[in-house]
């Protein structure tokens, strides 16, 4: 029965990830196909600011949520609740000065777009409902919820392109997107929360507990989205929108087909966390199987780089397959990364990870301007490359003595832990 749990929260999971990914990539590539690469560029370089903010605003609480409900599901409701207006007014806040140094570097005419994907963020940032619905197995609700709002916004996207609707039109979609699921998981959470009373010195001992433990996770979250999207931002300033369309087409292939391994590493470290003993040997599994299932598909990407650029975004992205492989590979390991982050959440290493992320965000920044204005675009792949290396590797393994090199060294054995659990 408990593994039958399992199985059903596996497929909802999955059923959501693969709607909402291959959704995301259908229009998003059909949309880049209408707009082409300068237009497509200008909505990019808006969303890599409004990803700065959701981070920040979080608070760590995605990742927080979830493990502490995956323990103790009245402390993850607790939790959830005492977030909400923290969440909110660090938004607001961040979001303002974006648009206001924006406003100062003299980018007036992406003012709009920018405000109205800044709205679509400000629903991502407020929707710590999903890891709640995901550790208390009901994977269902957060798939329902994503398709709805998946579907509206293809709807809207192919409208606005038979349309030939104008440039500021195209962030409409991305609001529906993300304000549809939010509104329909937080009426779901307040069905499921309605016998609960939050008394406020309950609320302040929560809310204290989330800002002690969530700045350091913010820190290493926003030093995560820096990376990633650091590179679209100087390509942007220093080389142009153009390019920023071409990063964004190979980022978003390269990165499309995670949904996997994040969802084996979702309903895994579910199974994992919760187990008494045995929990060693099964991080060194679930590392294992995400190694050997990213770099797999990796290759399909690797070897067939022009195939996929021409028969999904067509000529006028021809100049991002170069970056596609070296983004590809950059997944790998940045899908092993994310198996060691939660396990690091896990054991409580909140200060090493604020610490370490701050290190790799500092190399990151001065890597993507050396690489980019010696490179261009294809340098700002690179430096995405090096960065998932060595931060997936090297810069995790001081950590609690070489636990995670011993995790990583361990993993060709890890097998035995199928035996284990039957």
């Amino acid at each position: 029965m408990i593994m039958n749990k399992y199985i059903k929260n596996s497929l909802w999971l999955l059923v959501e990830k693969v709607v909402s990914i291959l959704g995301a990539l259908f229009i998003t590539i059909y949309t880049a196909r209408y707009l082409g690469p300068e237009k497509m560029g200008n909505i990019n370089y808006a969303m890599a600011l409004g990803a700065i903010a959701v981070p920040i605003s979080q608070l760590g609480s995605q990742t927080l949520i979830f493990d502490k409900t995956a323990k103790s599901r009245k402390t993850g409701i607790f939790l959830l609740v005492a977030t909400s207006k923290i969440r909110f007014s660090i938004f607001l806040i961040v979001s303002l000065l974006i648009v206001l140094s924006q406003y100062l570097m003299g980018n007036e005419d992406g003012l709009l777009i920018l405000s109205f994907i800044l709205l679509s963020c400000f629903f991502t940032s407020q929707d710590a409902y999903k890891p709640f619905f995901d550790a208390t197995f009901q994977s269902k609700k957060n798939s329902i919820a994503a398709q709805v709002g998946l579907f509206s916004a293809l709807v809207s996207r192919l409208g606005l392109v038979y349309s030939s609707a104008s440039l500021v039109f195209f962030t409409l979609p991305y609001i529906m997107h993300t304000a549809i699921p939010f509104f329909i998981r937080k009426k779901w959470f307040a069905k499921e929360t309605n016998e609960y009373s939050f008394p406020q010195r309950k609320i302040r001992r929560y809310r204290s507990f989330a800002s002690s433990a969530g700045v350091p996770l913010t820190l290493s979250s926003l030093s995560i989205i820096l990376y990633v999207k650091v590179g679209q931002l100087i390509l942007g300033s220093q080389v142009g929108l153009h390019d920023v369309g071409l990063y964004n087409a190979a980022s978003t292939l390269a990165q499309g087909w995670l949904f996997l391994p994040v969802t084996i590493i979702t309903v895994g470290l579910a199974k994992v966390i919760g187990d008494g003993e045995s929990k060693e040997i099964g991080f060194s599994f679930i590392s294992f199987l995400i190694l050997i299932i990213s770099s797999i598909i990796a290759s399909f990407f690797v070897f067939f780089n022009n195939e996929i650029i021409q028969l999904t975004y067509g000529t006028e992205f021809k100049g991002a397959a170069d970056s596609l492989i070296i983004l590809s590979i950059s997944s790998v390991f940045s899908a092993l990364g994310t198996v060691s982050y939660r396990m690091i959440i896990h054991y409580g290493g909140y200060t090493f990870l604020m610490k370490k992320m701050l290190i790799m965000a500092v190399f990151n920044i001065g890597l993507s301007f050396y690489l980019i204005g010696e490179y261009g675009l294809y340098g700002a792949a690179l430096a995405v490359l090096i960065t998932e290396f060595l931060s997936s590797t090297l810069f995790n393994y001081p950590f609690k003595s070489g636990l995670v090199l011993s995790i990583h060294a361990r993993c060709i054995f890890s097998l035995n832990y199928l035996r284990l659990k039957n």
